[in-house]
């Protein structure tokens, strides 16, 4: 089978890649080890450009090892910085390239049916993700916590791969990537000093050359 390409869409609200954003704020799942919790955005973002590999960890509420993306437009990624949650720091590909890889978009499952996603093939469960308000019980009711509290990351607009190996992850070559998010523009000179030292002159290359796409830490 020759799988054709995704197709593009010239519309202001819809964007032809995902991004992974390498940082954020907030609780982690226990499985994240403390040397890549305690690793600043932008040193996460060199060493997966160095390795080719993305780590993929159960989300919430998951078993699955999963690696993350969002489809938001510049303004979409701007806002989920702006909102605290996410550090300006990330890799991008076109939304067809993470197809090839496994990945595909979540779907939804409302809180009320949540409980039938243990019933789902593994190979569709990873992408599940629940949506739901929350709660209030009826006097003398005593509510599940799918459906007590609140889960609605519709914002984010995710997409998902499962991770493959051991440690569990996302290999990708260095011209699967479409551009960086950073934070500053010297990221990409630093990142080609820092590649040249660590892999042997002229390896540097091809990531200086990748395009960026700068977010203001603010």
């Amino acid at each position: 089978m020759k799988l054709k390409k995704l197709r593009s869409h010239d519309h202001p609200d819809l964007s032809d890649y995902v991004v992974h954003l390498v940082g954020r704020t907030g609780k982690r799942v226990d499985e994240v080890p403390e040397d890549i919790q305690g690793m600043a955005p932008e040193d996460r973002l060199a060493y997966i450009l160095r390795d080719g590999e993305i780590r993929a960890f159960p989300v919430f509420g998951g078993k699955e090892p999963v690696v993350c993306f969002s489809e938001c437009t510049r303004s979409g990624i701007a806002a989920l910085v702006a909102s605290g949650r996410y550090h300006p720091w990330g890799v991008a590909f076109h939304k067809d390239t993470v197809f090839r890889f496994g990945g595909g978009p979540v779907f939804y499952i409302r809180g009320d049916e949540w409980v039938h996603r243990s019933r789902m093939p593994d190979e569709i469960r990873f992408r599940a993700s629940r949506f739901w308000p929350g709660a209030e019980p009826d006097a003398g009711e005593v509510l599940h916590q799918d459906i007590a509290t609140e889960s609605d990351w519709l914002h984010e607009r995710e997409w998902r791969v499962l991770g493959h190996g051991n440690p569990p992850q996302l290999c990708f070559e260095t011209n699967d990537v479409a551009f960086l998010i950073v934070a500053t523009r010297t990221f990409r000179d630093q990142l080609g000093t820092w590649i040249n030292e660590m892999r042997g002159p002229g390896v540097e290359t091809p990531f200086v050359r990748l395009p960026l796409m700068e977010l203001d830490k603010s």
